[in-house]
Formats: structure tokens, sequence, C-alpha cells
């Protein structure tokens, strides 16, 4: 049984099949003289995909009376659900039912029923870090530990173990370059008095990062007494992030990247186009979540009274991801709308060009109940 290009909406397989296919008629979608390929070729593809989907299991899912297809979902439908494989013509037939057990020939995608993947394993490693580190301190989880492993000769060997090594083998897929020359913007409340008395913004060099000992309140990427430079990809994002009331005078400064840099990018949701041809899909899954997590993470705006140990995962973070060799981190704006914040581990690597003094002309507040307003952590009142 032969299907064809139009039977998927599937990229991946739109593409093997018209690279790997001859032209014939489609038994499926009844399309003529068309690129076509056996169902079977694409069995290896699926079958990965289906690792991603549990079985729905009696006394787990449900229980005495109860029917499992009330509990899960068909194979075909939770597939077209989630990654819109088959092409629209041969859902509202229901032809892919057809082509799916011809392509998995030993699975009954009519009676199997599934549930939603329940991806866990390196999200829950990573809160079980963060608990420990907001219970112990910064320090509290090495970046890297050491174990050792008996040789056949007797010997030991020591092999060094990052304690985020999955995820590490996927920050490659977040990556970004600011090349040599990219424009950047950074904010300060308040300004200075020239010699005649006239408001000014403060100058250039007092508008890069704070030396450490200035630093005396830890932020979302560094700890007390650690500078980072604080920047924002739009001018307005980068005044938006001083959340500041209407009337208040902003320095802001205009800084410009000397050299090419790599950037951890969690300022977009990161998704898959296709599950095929994609290598360790199990994996590769779990770190996008993980990923899409951290940016959120990252975006929390930061409230006076918040408990600052809330911080240290996030600063572990980018310790983290500097120690992988990398200059920043991007992430979205907590206080502008598709703004976006940048944060250099190097000052130095950045030029402050030029600052201006801006003044707010109005603030917009919108707000709702807050959903964990008894669970959040917060400083003790001073």
């Amino acid at each position: 049984m032969n299907c064809c290009v139009r039977c998927f909406k599937d990229t991946y397989l739109i593409k093997h099949i018209t690279t790997a296919a001859k032209k014939g008629n489609c038994d499926y979608c009844g399309t003529r003289r068309v690129r076509v390929l056996p169902a079977t070729e694409l069995q290896d593809d699926f079958e990965e995909l289906l690792e991603l989907y549990p079985t729905v299991e009696y006394g787990e899912d449900y229980f005495g009376d109860m029917d499992a297809r009330d509990v899960g979902e068909d194979l075909p439908t939770i597939i077209q659900n989630e990654w819109g494989i088959f092409s629209d013509r041969l859902e509202a037939s229901n032809k892919h039912y057809d082509l799916l057990s011809d392509i998995l020939r030993n699975v009954d995608v009519r009676e199997l029923r599934l549930n939603h993947p329940r991806f866990s394993s390196l999200t829950e490693h990573w809160e079980t870090l963060a608990e420990q580190l907001k219970t112990g301190g910064i320090d509290a989880v090495p970046m890297e530990w050491t174990r050792k492993v008996r040789l056949e000769n007797g010997k030991d060997f020591d092999i060094g173990q990052d304690v985020l090594q999955w995820l590490s083998e996927d920050l490659p897929h977040i990556t970004m370059t600011l090349t040599n020359g990219t424009l950047t913007y950074r904010a300060r409340p308040g300004y200075k008095a020239d010699p005649r008395g006239r408001f000014v913004s403060f100058p250039p060099e007092e508008m890069s990062a704070p030396q450490p000992a200035q630093v005396e309140r830890p932020g979302r990427a560094n700890p007390l007494h650690t500078a980072v430079l604080y920047c924002a990809g739009e001018e307005e994002t980068a005044v938006a992030e001083i959340r500041p009331s209407r009337g208040e005078l902003i320095s802001v400064a205009e800084l410009q990247v000397l050299s090419d840099l790599r950037i951890v990018d969690l300022s977009r949701k990161i998704y898959f186009e296709t599950p095929f041809g994609v290598e360790y899909l199990r994996s590769r899954v779990e770190s996008y979540e993980l990923f899409n997590q951290l940016g959120d993470e990252f975006a929390q705006p930061l409230r006076h009274r918040d408990d600052i140990r809330e911080y240290i995962p996030t600063q572990f973070f980018a310790g983290w991801v500097q120690r992988h060799r990398y200059d920043g981190l991007r992430y979205p704006s907590a206080m502008s709308e598709q703004g976006q914040n940048l944060v250099f581990f190097d000052p130095s690597k950045l030029r402050v060009l030029s600052s201006k003094l801006v003044e707010v002309e109005s603030v917009k507040v919108q707000y709702k109940a807050s959903r964990d307003a008894n669970s959040r952590r917060v400083a003790p009142p001073t």
C-alpha cells in the first residue's frame, strides 16, 4: 500500500517522500500520478514517535468498570492533535487510521489507548536542584563533580560529571550570536546636575555595570557582589524594566557589542517543527520543555519584598551557562510585551556609546487576582 505527499502536512515526511519515492497512485487519499512510497517504509520514524506516549494502564489510569477508551486517546488522534502530521483531506476521511495501521503493522491503532507524554526526569532534576540551592545557597550544588571508576587494570580513574549534562548537550539548539556592532540599551533611574544646575543623564562611564563591591542586592543572574551587565534589546524595554513612576527622570545609554558574542537565548518558546528526523527525540523534548520553563523563571519580575533565595536557581543557571563558555543570556522582559532582556557576563565586551536623559510620560498598570498569593515566599516586613 502506497502513501503520497498529499497524505501529510509534516514537512519532513513530504520531503522524504518527494526525494525517495517514485510516481504512482496513492492508496489512501486517491491522488493519481504523484510521488508515492510504501507505507511500511515509514515504520522506524513512527515507532520512535510512539515511544513518547505512555500506554493507559488499568490500576493506574482507570479502575473498576471504567473503560480505557474514556481515559486515553487513540494514537492517530493524539499525534494529529499534537503534531498535525496528516493532511486535512486524509483526516476528514479517517483514512489516516488506515495509513497508520499499515505503517505500524504490529500496533492496533484503533484500540490502543495512550496518555499525553508525562516528561518529568529532567524537569524534576532541575526542580530538585533548585530546592537544594534555595535551602543551602548557591554553593550547595556543585556545577560539576568527580566520581571514580575502577579500570580493568585495577586503577581508579576520575570522571567529571556535569550536574546538567543532559541539558548541556542541547544548549547549541538555543544559541544565537550577537554580532560585532550590535546595539543594546541600559537604563538607570536618576540623573546628575551640570555646572549650571540643569538635570543631565549619568555620563557614559557611569552607565556600564557597577563594580562588584557596589552590587549590594542579588539579581536574576548575579549573586551578591557579582557584577554582570543587564541590558535590553530595545530602548523602551530598558526604561520599562526600571518600573518607573510617571514624571520620573531616567538615564538611558546606548551600548555596542565589541565582538561576536555567543548567547543562550531563552527569550522565545522553542518548539519542534516536526518530530521526525530528530536524534534522541525524547531527550530533546525534555530539554526544550526545561528551556521554556527557565525562560519563564527569568522573566518573573523582581520585587523588593521577594525572598532573595528565590533568585538563586536562575543565578546558578547563569553561572552554569558561563562555565560552558557562553557570553550571556537573553530572556523575555517581564515589563515590556515582546521586549527582550540581555545579561552579559563580561561587561568589558561592550562599550557605552552615549547616554541621554528621558522623562516618563505615562505608566500603564494592569492587574489580576494572584493565584499564588498564599504560596509565594516573601521577605519579612522591615
